[in-house]
Order: structure tokens, then C-alpha cells, then sequence
């Protein structure tokens, strides 16, 4: 995506809309400056190309749809890949599946049996299981297979010290 992003507005901490070109949002891997900053995305401005005609790209977005949805755990709420793919080892859900955790649960939130890098939320699930759940996964993972599993997602707004929001 970072190579077709033009632009971004946002609302800032002091509520204010803010606009920044992708030459100054500090892009990296699943990073940018917005991640690190109280900020909540608007709109996003992006250059596409196209390549192919409309029904064939139809039909690519289709097939890869139909892919996730056989793949991903779609019938519970759920915030995505919990956990960044770790260098040197095999996908994150895989090393949490083979710790023997899939399917296991704190509460109502628990790691999806159909992809045990997903949280899901049976119902009624709180913060509060769904952290106790990660640190589960991480310690775990780290002592099973010797790798300390980085979060993608983030706890916000107490880990990074937003107050005000």
C-alpha cells in the first residue's frame, strides 16, 4: 500500500485535521509516524494503477476474498494478525498453534481455532482477557520455541501514554 499512498488526514491529540504526504509519515514495515502518535486516520489519498480490464480485476479481488474468508476467522469479532511474522521463524500462528494453544480461552476471548493468530471475541469478551490471552501466547511461544512474539496490535491509549484520549 506504502507505494500507492499519496497522502493522509487526521485528527490530531488537540483535535485538529491534520494532512501529511507518505514522504513524511516515516513509512516501515507495518509502521509509520501515525502509529506513534495520538492520531486517528480520516481519509487516505492513494494512486492506483490499472493494469488489467475491471472484470479481471474483479475477479482477482474475488479469489483472494474468497481465500480469507477460508483461511481467517470471520464468524466472531476479531482485530486481525494479534502478532508480527518473527525473523528467521515460521508464521506466528503457526508457532502458537504448535505451543498448543488454538482454541484456547481466557473468558469469552479466545485464540480462533481457525487461525491461532486471531484473538476472537465469543461475546462479552474485556480488555482485560484478551491481555491476559496475548501474554499467555507470548510467554508460551517464547518458552516452547525460544522466540518472544512482538504484538502488532496495540493496547491503546496506556501503552503509549495518551491520557488525554
Amino acid at each position: 500500500m506504502r507505494s500507492n499512498l499519496k497522502s493522509v488526514r487526521y485528527l490530531d491529540e488537540a483535535l485538529q485535521v491534520r494532512e501529511e504526504t507518505v514522504t513524511t509519515l516515516e513509512m516501515g514495515y507495518r509502521s509509520s509516524k501515525l502509529k506513534h502518535t495520538p492520531a486517528i486516520v480520516l481519509e487516505a489519498d492513494f494512486a492506483m494503477e490499472h493494469r488489467d480490464e475491471p472484470e479481471t480485476i474483479q475477479a482477482h479481488m474475488n479469489a483472494i476474498l474468497a481465500e480469507r474468508k477460508a483461511k481467517f476467522p470471520w464468524n466472531y469479532p476479531n482485530a486481525g494478525s494479534v502478532f508480527k511474522r518473527p525473523n528467521g521463524f515460521p508464521p506466528a500462528g503457526q508457532l502458537i498453534e504448535q505451543a498448543g494453544l488454538k482454541g484456547r480461552r481466557i473468558g469469552n476471548a479466545q485464540i480462533s481455532p481457525v487461525h491461532a493468530n486471531f484473538i476472537v471475541n465469543l461475546g462479552g469478551a474485556s480488555s482485560k482477557d484478551i491481555k491476559e490471552l496475548v501474554l499467555l501466547i507470548q510467554e508460551t511461544v517464547l518458552k516452547v520455541h525460544g522466540v518472544m512474539l512482538e504484538r502488532e496490535v496495540i493496547f491503546w491509549p496506556e501503552e503509549n501514554n495518551w491520557t488525554s484520549w
